[in-house]
């Protein structure tokens, strides 16, 4: 059985990036090698990934071409998937690559203002994907979306946070990746950097600790 699990870091206050504090943050994160290339860079519409209800039927306005046409804010891993593939729809395609002065420019170009956007990364550093992490995206949505990602079993909508999220970084995992310590992560202060003061960090794990 499948054992999916999330990390996201975000701000109380719905506090969103400038574009100057998105490449910040980006090349924070890619400098410390904490992310590494390749990336890719998606500009488009955000429509979170359906999911089913307690009968395990769609909403009656799914979209079963979505994959193909949108980036899914409640799917990081969907969407270094379709990387990894080498499948981004063209309807998101912004970027692609291991060149980082082209990443660069190309993350200066990028419409914030006027599309949804995310930043997608395959490979992580050793400190991450020795607490299982298998791969992180940064978000940077026109307006606030549910973060109904899929629980530790794949079988329903666990929401990390009980609000909406527009800008929002994001691990995900397969293999029940957690922290052992929140607040003793390897990301823990570069990301309250961004999103602080009223900066919030939680983990599928961390909702188990509650129940």
């Amino acid at each position: 059985m499948a054992a999916m699990t999330f990390f996201l870091a975000t701000s109380k206050t719905d506090k969103r990036l400038t574009k100057e504090e998105l490449i910040a943050l980006t090349l924070d994160l890619l400098h410390t090698q904490l992310v590494q290339l390749p990336a890719a860079i998606c500009a488009g519409q955000a429509y979170n990934e359906p999911r089913t209800d307690d009968n395990g039927d769609y909403p009656p306005d799914y979209d079963e071409r979505y994959e193909e046409k949108y980036i899914l804010p409640n799917a990081p891993d969907t969407m270094v998937r379709l990387m990894k593939q080498r499948k981004i729809p063209e309807a998101t395609y912004w970027y692609y690559g291991d060149n980082e002065e082209e990443f660069i420019n190309a993350l200066k170009n990028v419409p914030l203002e006027e599309k949804d956007v995310c930043i997608c990364f395959e490979n992580l550093h050793a400190d991450l994907t020795e607490s299982d992490w298998d791969g992180a995206v940064i978000y940077a949505l026109r307006h606030p979306f549910p973060n109904t990602f899929i629980d530790v079993f794949d079988s329903c909508a666990l929401p990390l946070v009980g609000f909406d999220v527009a800008h929002f970084f994001t691990l995900f995992s397969y293999r029940n990746g957690a922290f052992k310590r929140l607040d003793n992560n390897p990301l823990f202060f570069l990301l309250k950097r961004y999103f602080g003061p009223n900066d919030v960090m939680r983990q599928t794990a961390s909702l188990e600790e509650e129940q």
